[in-house]
Formats: structure tokens, C-alpha cells, sequence
């Protein structure tokens, strides 16, 4: 900014020029608007980026734990699952200690009750018809113990027995893939470099001494 001096009864005035020169102070607060809106700008894209990276580990971190809960579901149930399918197995291989038989099903009983807490409403007749299942087949393994002229009436009720509880057992194994996690029943794809997958060799070099 300039002031000119100027009076008509002194006329050298005008030949007066006055200048205001700014300090370096007052240049750098004439830029103190722009540089506050930078840095609230600056601050702004580095709020955004560290919330959602927080988002992104809470995110991850959810997912762990419900998959860690999926899995310790899994593992009750396939416990409650296994003791079906251990009873079973024992009592086809045609157990002869009827004390050992009553232990077997006194073990399995226990794991039963917990059906009702690991599985939905929905599948108690299955877990309930299958338990009466056994407890026919472990009688018929009793009274077959030391008895010699078991009636083809028994076999065929028998033989009955154990093909309803192959396909109950069948049923529950369906049941158990589909209550099992995402990351077990979807597992991620092999990459397309897969190590079953030969690879090309160099052609063999002949590395013999040459003949004379």
C-alpha cells in the first residue's frame, strides 16, 4: 500500500511517496487461514483412515470369536453325535459281558441328555427314536448272551434294529456338516499352482564324457 503526499500551498509534497512495507509476521498471518483449513483437512483424512482401520479389526475381531463359538458348538455336538455312533459300533460287534453292555449304555445316556442343548427342537424325534433304537439293540445283545437257539423272530428284529439305526446315524452326520462353520464347510481353494499339479522340467542334458 503507498500514501502520496499532496498539498496545493506545498507543492514539493507530491513528489513525496510513502510506502507500507509488511513485516515477515504479517505475510505469514495473511496465510493463516489457508494453512488452518490444511491442517483440518489433513487431520479429517487421517480420522477417516484410523477409524476404519479400527472398524476393520472390530469387524475381524467378531468374526474370530463367532468363529471360535462355531467351533466349540461343533465340538459339543459331534461328541454327542459320537457317542451314537460308539454305541452302536459296540453293540453290532456282538458284545458278550452284559456288565461291560450296561456300562456302554449308561455312558451313552449321559451324552444323550446334552442333545436337547446342542441341537434344535426340531431334531428331538431323531435323537429321541435312535436312543430307543439302542436300548432295543443292547437288550436283544443281552439276551443273546449264552443263548444258543435264538428264533429267527429275534434276527429279524434285530437285523430291523440295526439297519434303522445305520440310517438315523446317516441322518445325524447330514445334520452335523450342515451346523458345522463356514470356514470348515467352505474351506478356501487350492491356488491354481497347486503342488499335485506336475511341473514342466527342463530336457535332460547329456553330461557323459565324450568317446574318442
Amino acid at each position: 500500500m503507498t500514501w502520496q503526499l499532496f498539498s496545493s500551498d506545498l507543492p514539493f509534497l507530491n513528489e513525496i511517496t510513502v510506502f507500507q512495507v509488511k513485516t515477515k509476521g504479517e505475510v505469514a498471518l495473511s496465510y493463516a487461514p489457508l494453512g488452518t483449513a490444511s491442517f483440518a483437512l489433513i487431520s479429517m483424512i487421517i480420522t477417516i483412515y484410523i477409524a476404519a482401520k479400527a472398524r476393520k479389526i472390530s469387524s475381524e475381531q467378531k468374526r474370530i470369536a463367532q468363529d471360535k463359538l462355531d467351533l466349540d458348538l461343533l465340538d459339543k455336538r459331534y461328541n454327542v453325535v459320537r457317542s451314537y455312533i460308539d454305541f452302536f459300533k459296540y453293540l453290532v460287534n456282538c458284545p458278550q459281558d452284559k456288565d461291560d453292555i450296561i456300562t456302554q449304555k449308561i455312558k451313552f445316556e449321559q451324552n444323550y441328555l446334552y442333545f436337547d442343548i446342542f441341537f434344535p427342537e426340531k431334531y428331538k424325534n431323531l435323537f429321541v427314536d435312535s436312543r430307543e433304537i439302542l436300548r432295543v439293540l443292547a437288550k436283544h445283545r443281552v439276551d443273546a448272551i449264552g443263548n444258543q437257539y435264538y428264533n429267527s423272530d429275534h434276527f429279524d428284529e434285530l437285523e430291523n434294529s440295526i439297519s434303522k439305526t445305520y440310517n438315523y446315524l446317516t441322518e445325524m452326520r447330514i445334520l452335523l456338516k450342515e451346523y458345522s462353520p463356514n470356514f470348515i464347510r467352505y474351506p478356501p481353494t487350492s491356488s491354481p499352482a497347486s503342488l499335485d499339479k506336475p511341473q514342466p522340467t527342463a530336457p535332460a542334458v547329456d553330461q557323459s564324457p565324450p568317446t574318442p
